[in-house]
């Protein structure tokens, strides 16, 4: 009996709670809060770090309608991103443009192939496209042309193979043009 007294005290005092006091955390929740904020920040600094081009992007991918002060469409994004970009057309691109362009299908395809009814600017996004394949830089030709595929929802190339020189792509991007015409 006596052996058992200073564990019944043990484990009532291991079971107490504290009084309540206002803005009392346990230390527990309080390393997970801190844990939670810490990745949060990281996270917006992260974010913060990214260049306009991309911010855009992962902010047409969220659905947000306004970038900035302009109205954010599939249109601007295509141009900016993959187009106009500097970083994007040059021999070599940056690491963030690299990240760009792996990700712009993939976003293209969330937002036009994804769909029960057709965006009306699908069309005017595969013009600038089409434009794209006949880039001088090989990976803009491989984004424009893996967004094309993801946004009809098509494996068929139509005899397109990015690495193509400059005259044989010729006839491969009129065949997707004539599809694209095809398309509602």
């Amino acid at each position: 009996m006596r052996a058992l007294a200073p564990v019944l005290l043990l484990a009532l005092a291991a079971a107490a709670q504290p009084p309540v006091v206002p803005d009392f955390v346990r230390m527990r929740k309080f390393k997970d809060d801190v844990a939670s904020r810490i990745a949060q920040l990281k996270a917006d600094e992260e974010y913060a770090s990214k260049p306009d081009q991309e911010k855009m992007l992962l902010a047409f991918e969220k659905g947000e309608k306004m970038f900035g002060k302009q109205p954010l469409t599939g249109v601007l994004v295509v141009k900016t991103c993959l187009m106009k970009w500097a970083d994007v057309q040059q021999a070599e691109p940056t690491e963030a443009a690299k990240r760009v362009l792996a990700k712009l299908p993939l976003v293209l395809n969330d937002r036009y192939a994804k769909v029960v009814e057709v965006p009306k600017d699908r069309k005017d996004i595969s013009k600038d496209l089409l434009e794209a394949l006949d880039s001088e830089f090989l990976h803009v030709r491989s984004a424009a042309f893996e967004s094309l595929k993801k946004i009809y929802r098509t494996e068929v190339g139509f005899m397109y193979v990015a690495d193509m020189n400059k005259k044989e792509r010729q006839a491969a991007i009129e065949n997707w043009r004539k599809f694209v015409r095809k398309q509602k």
